[in-house]
């Protein structure tokens, strides 16, 4: 009685080690499983982006998904290759066992031969033929003996000869299986390596137009320099002027209009609308590198009026590089202010205005995405942030 129940006690225990095993396997196809068909579809996302009108950030998403996909679908290639070269190796050897075994069935075949011959010879002598041919009754004893032992080898060879065909039928099938593995890998490589393809295509797309903005955006940035250099040598010349000849200028100021109370530095916004980039350094989201952002972005739509943020002396009044059409006045406590990516200018160099005069319209020339007024701060040529002077 206490066999059985050990015994089944042994079922219960191996039966509740099995089944969490069991489970963690599935749970583990099911996680590879999904995780292969997220990586599928991001990659399908990013091929079907269409890079020439997608923004700088969604080229990268892009580019990180293909090169997680591509990484997944390389490591699914080695994979069904090793597989494929693997199933190919088993298969020729089962064939080569099996026609090992074919070769020993046929030598095994010809020794039961053999073997029935002598039995039959032996058996059609008779019993009486075998005794009168020995000479006493012990050989009679001994060659019946013999007759014995090759009965007893033919059915050992018959026992071989079975077991030797079951192997040979159980090779030939693991060939088979092999090949029809070896086939089923040898479509998935394929398949593998077609995707993986198309998903080098769409990186490269994705790579030539981030490689063609990163050398336009350094274009770009080499023409922010030379404007900024052309603007330190306007600042640098006028300061020259002023110290030699004294001169504030001569022109009588344009017409003005209401503007915003003086910050306490004496200077107002120059324009009507949001702040919508602050000064100072910021990273460029196509080049990766930090640059400092010189001034306020202000947001206005196109033809919005902007003026003068306190009196002075217009300096400057034509196109900048990067800047477009830009303005510059100069003040009497020595900082400098710029207006820039403007659609049309309404004052020239020479010309004294008052805080509150129209000097252009909101536009978005030069190195600009959208309309908006860029305005800068400027103390002995140096950049400082407008809200120390207008906030």
């Amino acid at each position: 009685m206490l066999a059985p129940l050990v015994a089944g006690w042994g079922l219960s225990a191996l039966c509740a080690g099995l089944l969490p095993a069991a489970a963690q396997a599935q749970d583990v196809a099911e996680a590879r499983a999904q995780r292969e068909a997220t990586l599928a579809e991001r990659a399908a996302a990013a091929e079907q982006l269409r890079v020439l009108e997608a923004q700088e950030g969604e080229l990268r998403a892009a580019l990180a998904s293909l090169d997680e996909a591509l990484a997944y679908q390389s490591s699914k290639l080695s994979a069904a290759e090793q597989g494929l070269a693997s199933a190919e190796a088993t298969a020729v050897r089962r064939q080569e066992e099996a026609a090992a075994t074919g070769v020993r069935i046929d030598g095994l075949r010809q020794q039961a031969a053999a073997t029935v011959v002598k039995a039959y010879i032996g058996a059609t002598g008779g019993q009486g033929d075998e005794l009168l041919a020995a000479n006493d009754a012990n050989e009679y004893v001994q060659r019946q003996h013999l007759l014995g032992m090759v009965e007893g080898n033919y059915h050992d060879d018959l026992d071989q000869l079975r077991a030797l065909i079951e192997d040979q039928q159980r090779l030939e099938a693991e060939a088979a299986a092999a090949l029809v593995e070896a086939a089923r890998l040898r479509d998935e490589v394929a398949v593998t390596q077609a995707e993986l393809q198309r998903q080098r295509d769409a990186q490269g797309r994705v790579e030539v137009e981030l490689r063609s903005r990163i050398e336009d955006w350094a274009g770009k940035v080499a023409q922010l320099d030379a404007a900024e250099a052309q603007l330190d040598a306007v600042i640098s010349s006028r300061r020259a002027e002023s110290s030699s000849s004294g001169s504030s200028g001569s022109s009588e100021p344009s017409a003005t209009r209401s503007v915003a109370v003086a910050g306490g530095a004496g200077y107002v916004y120059p324009a009507n609308g949001p702040v919508t980039s602050s000064f100072g350094y910021r990273r460029h989201p196509v080049l990766g590198t930090s640059r400092l952002h010189a001034g306020l972005d202000i947001g206005a739509s196109y033809g919005t009026d902007v003026w003068a943020a306190k009196s002075g002396v217009v300096i400057l009044a034509s196109w900048n590089g990067g800047y477009g059409n830009c303005v510059m006045i100069e003040h009497d406590d020595g900082v400098v202010t710029l207006y820039g990516h403007m659609s049309t200018l309404l004052v020239s160099e020479g010309q004294s205005v008052a805080q509150g005069t129209v000097v252009g319209l909101v536009g978005s020339t030069g190195l600009s995405t959208g309309p908006h007024l860029h305005f800068e701060t400027r103390v002995g040529g140096s950049p400082e942030d407008p809200l120390n002077f207008v906030g």
